[in-house]
């Protein structure tokens, strides 16, 4: 059996959720550290990795990561002090809004009110129904603070499962809202097998590059990747990381990802002029790329709705393709997005709609296919008031 011990600070807050609490109207998701919840984590980039799609990788997986009638082939457990948590204010953690304004309507008033900007708000938005009776709020565990992650297995297993947690610690996060650049954690101790490279830190811009190019073309080499089925998965992925300094901390860094996101999904063209009016059978929308459900309403014709995703005529979820993170180059932090491959014709999404408070409507949805690649452009050409933040591809 070896031993491999994977040092980590937690980089960007971390709410990895534990029991809910409730006490006088106030319900309260606590934090819970536990190696079964990054093992989930590790699962899901397994299948992320893959292209989940036939029973020979469900084994592998249960193998590998354990399942109700199998035991994991890897020992996981996490060694710590005792974690500090507090309880999330978004107005906690203020930023730089110097990327513009937008306008939103008073609900009561019906008049334009400007709003700077901010994508950390944006980013931490807790996608859930206000409940009027009570209110709820996330705990989180601070940044700066540091656990070890512990893995015991044969040396196979060991090599096998590496190269999926680095995936996870370099594009993804942790936890509640971890596609969306929190529970980010980085690695402390470097450390290499075969030629496959943890580093602690980069260097430089070119060290970055060249790292993950290199351990993405391994990974690529090493796995079988399919991709024939209905979730996102690495394939022929593209990374575009933005480069321009802009205070570089953490708060920064999420700040500019969350705004080039807002300013993009803030178009009102072509999804408002298709959702506004008389639905045709099929709709063509942009949007659903971001993920699924979206809710949707216009007040000035008395119309809202949701677009969901279906499964086997159940609604669920669909998780975006697109992957929002941080990443540390010499000791500044710069906004990343990974953009898994996905056929959107697979995607089973339908829209319903109500109006004038008793008519319906509702049509099966096709995402637009220049939906990604526009976004693309977007990144490539992001600028705020003549200055460039335009991110560079990786890969």
């Amino acid at each position: 059996m070896v031993k491999r011990e994977i040092e980590l600070r937690i980089a960007t807050p971390l709410f990895m959720g534990g029991l809910t609490t409730i006490h006088r109207n106030k319900k309260v998701i606590n934090t819970n550290l536990n190696s079964n919840s990054i093992k989930g984590v590790i699962r899901w980039w397994f299948r992320t990795l893959h292209g989940w799609d036939n029973q020979k990788l469900h084994k592998e997986e249960s193998n590998l990561l354990g399942s109700i009638d199998s035991a994991s082939s890897v020992k996981m457990r996490i060694e710590s002090d005792i974690l500090s948590s507090n309880e999330w204010n978004e107005n906690d953690f203020p930023v730089n809004e110097m990327f513009g304004s937008y306008n939103i309507t008073n609900s009561r008033t019906g008049r334009l009110i400007p709003v700077n900007y901010n994508g950390l708000k944006y980013l931490s938005y807790f996608n859930c129904v206000p409940d009027r009776r009570e209110e709820t709020v996330h705990r989180y565990y601070s940044v700066g603070q540091s656990f070890k992650l512990i893995l015991i297995a044969k040396s196979d297993t060991i090599t096998n499962i590496l190269p999926i947690i680095w995936l996870w610690l370099q594009f993804g996060g942790s936890g509640y809202r971890s596609r969306r650049g929190f529970g980010k954690l980085e690695i402390l101790n470097s450390f290499s097998f075969e030629e496959f490279q943890f580093k602690n830190k980069y260097n430089n811009i070119e060290d970055y590059s060249n790292t993950i190019t290199k351990n993405i073309k391994l990974i690529r080499n090493k796995y079988q990747i399919t991709g024939n089925n209905s979730i996102p998965f690495l394939g022929n992925s593209n990374l575009f990381t933005c480069f321009q300094e802009v205070n570089n901390d953490w708060k920064e860094a999420l700040n500019l990802a969350g705004v080039t996101m807002q300013r993009y999904r803030n178009r009102m063209k072509p999804d408002y002029s298709t959702l506004r009016r008389r639905f045709s059978n099929p709709i063509l929308l942009e949007k659903p790329i971001f993920g699924l459900p979206i809710r949707f309403k216009f007040t000035s014709v008395r119309k809202s709705g949701t677009i969901n995703n279906y499964h086997e005529d159940n609604e669920t979820r669909f998780s975006s393709p697109i992957i929002v993170s941080v990443t540390k180059i010499n000791n500044k932090y710069y906004p990343q997005y990974l953009i898994l491959n996905f056929d959107f014709n697979k995607l089973d999404a339908r829209v319903n709609a109500i109006f004038n408070r008793a008519n319906t409507q509702s049509a099966n949805v096709s995402v637009d296919n220049m939906a990604v690649p526009n976004f693309i452009h977007h990144l490539k050409t992001f600028s705020v008031n003549s200055t460039n933040y335009n991110y560079d591809q990786i890969f």
